[in-house]
């Protein structure tokens, strides 16, 4: 199954994460990750990693090696994060390696210790030992630095949005994020800017998933704050077509149908009541709403055929 070939490929990416830890981001969802078949070389070539470290691990285990304790250490606890036995509903992410690190930093250690053991040179002994110390220097650098993403959600997603800017999720996430923050700024120039910001990752992340409902949602909010409802009302209706249960879309294509109707914009306002009808036929009100504006524009008779349904 894909899933299985698909998880193999992500072990590679994990054990390349764990030897380089660069670049680092919170969000690894397809099209960052690739949906692959056992047709592919790299989802071999994870099964086959998998399959030489349960080996080397239960044979370590049965000499009492500690590279055999730690293989088996970072593959049970990496059993559990790898979406093989229960689906996590997220691919991949760095936190899940959190456990299984603990065992591959013991195989990493017992493997240089057993080299040390070998060696009868002392200038070799040393230049590995100085090697090693730079290597751990430039994780903690790595570690200090991944920190001050972590500072709040906004800082981590600016952060990661250029790291996954292939995955529509980071986009609008981060466009969220965005236009809460803008609605906290004081600064006119820049909440515009902030704003501007969202609406650029929120095109880029319908570019890459024209289905996502909730950039659908936040286009149409961001059009009807600055009083484009005609653009508000199409990114309502695509944001509910998508999934109906978006109650707030719902009620925003009702406020911004009342505000057409004030406007006088009567086309405008017929098209957001039938769509509010569409996604809600049960409601009363927007039979009204709407049977005022067909009878505004000439069209009784409609407008008391729907007030005799109501």
């Amino acid at each position: 199954p894909e899933h299985l070939a698909t998880a193999a490929l992500i072990f590679t990416r994990y054990i390349k994460l764990l030897l380089f830890p660069w670049p680092l981001t919170t969000d690894y969802y397809p099209p960052m990750v690739p949906i692959v078949g056992w047709g592919d070389p790299r989802a071999i070539g994870g099964a086959l990693l998998v399959l030489i470290a349960c080996a080397f691990g239960l044979a370590g285990v049965c000499k009492r090696s500690m590279v055999g304790f730690g293989l088996l250490w970072f593959l049970i606890t990496y059993s559990v994060v790898s979406n093989v036995f229960i689906n996590l509903g997220t691919p991949m992410n760095d936190r899940f390696l959190f456990m299984p690190s603990a065992g591959f930093a013991l195989v990493l250690a017992a493997l240089f210790v057993l080299a040390l053991d070998r060696v009868r040179s002392s200038l070799t002994v040393g230049i590995a030992r100085s090697l090693i110390a730079l290597v751990l220097v430039g994780s903690a650098a790595q570690t200090f630095s991944r920190n001050r993403d972590w500072r709040d959600d906004l800082t981590l997603f600016a952060h990661d949005v250029s790291v996954s800017d292939r995955s529509a999720r980071c986009h609008v996430m981060y466009a969220k994020l965005l236009v809460e923050a803008a609605a906290r700024s004081p600064d006119t120039s820049q909440k515009e800017h902030q704003l501007n910001t969202a609406r650029h990752h929120l095109e880029r992340g319908l570019a890459l998933y024209p289905d996502y409902a909730l950039a659908h949602g936040l286009l149409g909010k961001l059009a009807m704050d600055r009083k484009d409802h005609h653009a508000a009302t199409g990114h309502f209706i695509a944001c509910l077509e998508r999934d109906r249960t978006e109650e707030v879309a719902l009620k925003n294509l009702a406020f911004i149908g009342r505000r057409m109707g004030e406007a006088k914009d009567f086309v405008g306002a017929e098209r957001a009541f039938r769509a509010v009808i569409h996604f809600s036929p049960k409601a009363t009100e927007p039979y009204l709403f709407l049977a005022d504006a067909l009878m505004r524009t000439g069209r009784a008779d409609s407008s008391i055929v729907l007030l005799d349904h109501v």
